[in-house]
Parts: structure tokens; sequence; C-alpha cells
């Protein structure tokens, strides 16, 4: 029996340790800082179009995570933590208040806030390669909304949702996955494959690059597959 109980208390330690040294990993990913050089524009554009920015802006699922009014949302409280869109206004409780210019294209085509630290649930990586038209008047779109005063507390993820993210299965964090060289793309509109292939990009977010649908990276285990 002495035996029997020791080895089931090497065996807790042992599963305590990984588990804090996968919530350390977790917590390490978190804190790390992305170094992101925003490029330069490569030719003059056309003043944004408004109306095509909000179309942009609902397509893309901006409005959906982040409220009807950018406003911000409390998307989920789960297990893994609280996933909570912030304000994209500039009222009361405004996270983007500050930006710059490279702060903004950093965030939706990056995944990357301020500072260098990485986004939790920004679906950057299907913002990477869109064209500077679209990009430019998306975000004339997003900055032209009339403020709303609404604070929410940061996204966190709680001791599981560390543990899951350092275990490598919590892909949160589209900064990880963006392959940050990548230029925007110069689509000529067209009924065309290519053309297709540049708008679907968005798709493959949630059905997979190769649309064979699955279950979508950063939501919850009970969330409907694509």
């Amino acid at each position: 029996m002495k035996t029997i109980m020791k080895g089931l208390v090497g065996l807790v330690l042992v599963l305590v340790l990984l588990l804090g040294a996968l919530a350390w990993r977790g917590q390490s990913i978190l804190a790390r800082q992305w170094e992101i050089t925003v490029a330069p524009r490569t030719a003059a554009l056309p003043p944004p179009d408004l109306a095509e920015g909000k179309r942009l802006a609902t397509i893309r699922g901006c409005l959906e995570c982040h409220g009807a009014d950018l406003g911000g949302q409390v998307l989920a409280q789960a297990p893994i933590g609280d996933l909570v869109p912030p304000n994209l206004t500039r009222g009361k409780g405004s996270v983007v208040a500050a930006y710059t210019a490279d702060d903004w294209e950093r965030a939706i085509r990056h995944g990357v806030g301020p500072g260098g630290r990485p986004l939790i649930l920004m679906p950057s990586d299907d913002n990477t390669t869109m064209s500077e038209a679209d990009y430019a008047a998306l975000l004339a779109y997003v900055q032209s909304v009339p403020p709303v005063d609404r604070e929410h507390p940061p996204t966190r993820l709680t001791l599981l949702g560390q543990i899951l993210l350092g275990a490598g299965q919590l892909p949160l964090l589209t900064a990880e996955r963006i392959d940050h060289a990548l230029r925007p793309a110069q689509p000529l509109a067209a009924a065309t494959v290519a053309y297709g292939e540049y708008v679907a990009n968005m798709c493959a977010g949630c059905h997979g690059s190769n649309f064979a649908g699955g279950p979508i990276p950063g939501q919850p285990p009970q969330f409907p597959p694509a």
C-alpha cells in the first residue's frame, strides 16, 4: 500500500509539474513581443468608399465580433477565459484612441497590438493580403463610426486556457501563423478564378484552406463546425 501511495504521489507531482510548465509556456506566448515593420504604400489610392468599407467590415466579421456599433462586447465566457472584442470607436473605453496608422495596420493585418503584444482571437490571417484599396476602405469605415461609450474588461485566459495555449491546443493567436512578410494583393476585380481566390481567402479562416470544413480555430469545442 505504501508503494502504491508513493507511486500515486509521484504521478500527481509529475502531472502538476507538467501542467505548470504548459501554463508557463502559455504565459510566455502571450507575453512575446512581435517586431512588425509596416511596409510603405506602393501607390496613391483614390478616396476610400465608406459604403464598401462597411460591406467589408460586415463580411469579414468585424461587426459580428466587435458589435454592430463596434463598441465591443462579451463574445464568450468559457472555461478557457473571457473573450471580449474591445471598443473600436472613439468613445469612453476605446482601445484605439491613441492608435497610429501603423498600429491599425499591425492589428488588422498582423494580429499584433501596440507594444508588439499578440492579439487574442483577431482573425488577421484573413486580412494579411487584403488589397490596399480594400484595407483603406475598411479602416476608413471603422474610423468613421460614431463614438460609443462602453467599457469592458480585457480578454483574459484562465489557467486552463494558458495550459491549452502552451500545449498548442488553443489556436487563438493569428500572429503565430501569419507569414508577416506577405505583401498586399493587387487583384483585378473580374469574374476570374484569381479574383475569386482573393475574395474567398477570408472564407478559409473558418472553412479551412481546402474548404473541407471542420472545427473552427479558436472556437469552443461546442461551437458548430464549419
